[in-house]
């Protein structure tokens, strides 16, 4: 009988403990569910106003063609700025292979419509004439006179969108690897005739630093820095197009225009960061009550 007690009493403190164990990890497990939830709740409380911590980063617009669309591949110049300004600045891109200033013109109340914005671009690149400055028998061909007075509208217009601009210049034309690349690219149809010329080239950058200039906002003359590169050959993968190692120049020449003394104030990593370091943040109840 005795010993029936002792094992009744042996299965009931096993119970109590047991029951005690559950009791604790379910209160743990209520415990860290309502902290989650109360952690959402701060969040989406913050966010009330429907707007996205994304929207409310400062941004950089990069306009122009091909040499811009081409800025975001895998070691473009584009990527470079963004991967440079992570959590600081949003590199957008709007570059345009084949166009030239007339169809940028036309395309500006699309890319940077004036009223409805949310906030102003902090910087915009303008790199436009590449293609203006092809033969004239060329359909991308703009007089270099046209070309002056189209930019100036750009200029003009998207300073009402973008606190600060920066003009590049249409790079040197390499010819014997432009006629290369014409030969790889068409055979035996290949003309033997450059629809692109280095002379023009410089002829339209300097036209860009020209209104540059005029309208008293920075410029990269990048014909000028190409030209004094001891292999230019390298820096164009087709004599007209950056190489992999043009991407760098052009990533390189960007940021020492940023931080050039006329203007600093383009220069995104004195933009503070998006969230707190990790290491800032609690492991288990992250706060970010009014990040924006």
């Amino acid at each position: 009988m005795a010993e029936n007690v002792s094992f009744h009493q042996s299965v009931n403190r096993v119970a109590v403990i047991i029951g005690g164990a559950a009791i604790a990890a379910a209160y743990m497990y209520f415990s860290h569910t309502i902290t989650r939830r109360k952690s959402m709740e701060i969040h989406d409380s913050t966010n009330s106003d429907g707007t996205s911590t994304l929207d409310t980063l400062p941004k950089a617009v990069l306009f122009g063609d091909s040499l811009t669309e081409r800025s975001f591949e895998p070691y473009g110049w584009g990527a470079g700025l963004q991967h440079r300004f992570a959590r600081r600045l949003s590199v957008r891109l709007a570059g345009f292979g084949g166009y030239n200033s007339r169809w940028a013109v036309a395309m500006l109340p699309y890319v940077f419509p004036v009223h409805n914005q949310p906030s102003k671009a902090l910087f915009t690149t303008i790199w436009f004439g590449a293609n203006d400055a092809a033969k004239e028998s060329e359909r991308v061909h703009v007089p270099i006179e046209e070309y002056a007075m189209n930019l100036k509208a750009i200029i003009g217009h998207v300073k009402k969108c973008s606190t600060h601009v920066l003009v590049i210049t249409p790079p040197p034309v390499h010819h014997a690897t432009r006629l290369k690349y014409q030969k790889e690219k068409y055979g035996t149809n290949a003309t033997g005739v450059l629809e692109r010329t280095n002379e023009r080239a410089a002829a339209y950058a300097a036209a860009a630093v020209r209104v540059a200039v005029e309208e008293n906002v920075p410029f990269l003359d990048l014909h000028s820095k190409f030209q004094q590169h001891k292999d230019v050959a390298s820096l164009l993968c087709d004599g007209l197009h950056l190489s992999e190692s043009g991407q760098r120049e052009v990533l390189d020449a960007v940021l020492k225009t940023l931080r050039s003394e006329s203007a600093s104030h383009l220069l995104g990593e004195t933009l503070p960061m998006q969230f707190p370091c990790h290491s800032d943040v609690h492991a288990t109840r992250p706060d970010f009550t009014g990040v924006r």
